[in-house]
């Protein structure tokens, strides 16, 4: 498993299980180490917003929705996001969250 962190320069790094176990952590240590990511993933599923900017899209006032052709997953949810706000109460969202 893959786990996202964000370092303490903001940015977004990887990690792994398996490089973890390697550095002899408790599980309280662990815990703290992986707190701001399990922050940042708890905004992922709360907020919208955060989502548009993990996305990388721009924000919703710069956002001409269905303007352009959207060629991934990424597009259709953005534009439905800027469209409709119950958007993120569908299937669709959630599963896009999940992937996310």
């Amino acid at each position: 498993m893959t786990r996202k962190l964000i370092s303490s320069a903001g940015r977004l790094v990887q990690t792994h299980y398996q490089l973890l176990n390697t550095l002899q952590m408790t599980q309280d240590e662990v815990a703290e180490f992986l707190q701001e990511s399990l922050k940042f993933a708890q905004m992922l599923r709360d907020k919208p917003e955060v989502v548009r900017h993990y996305i990388k899209y721009p924000d919703v006032d710069e956002m001409h929705p269905l303007s352009r052709p959207m060629n991934s997953k990424s597009d259709v949810v953005y534009n439905l996001l800027c469209i409709n706000d119950d958007f993120v109460k569908t299937k669709y969202y959630q599963e896009f969250l999940h992937d996310l």
